[in-house]
């Protein structure tokens, strides 16, 4: 179901899509720890495109556990 939201991928295999990273190619098990960071400064730079807080997060609640 198709309710207009956008896919994004990130491959080292070249994918037809509008909305295509390439990332270089990796050793399989680390190849999901190299993806963090570029991930962490997409997330970064889209909120501060859409002006808001990155470090403020809406609808966070603060827990406290109590021992």
């Amino acid at each position: 179901m198709d309710k207009g939201s956008r896919i994004l991928y990130l491959s080292d295999k070249g994918i037809d899509s509008d909305y295509f990273i390439e990332m270089p190619e990796m050793i399989v098990e680390a190849s999901p720890v190299t993806y963090i960071l570029p991930l962490q400064l997409l997330a970064y730079y889209v909120s501060l495109e859409k002006n808001l807080n990155p470090d403020k997060p809406r609808n966070l609640t603060k827990v406290v556990k109590l021992d």
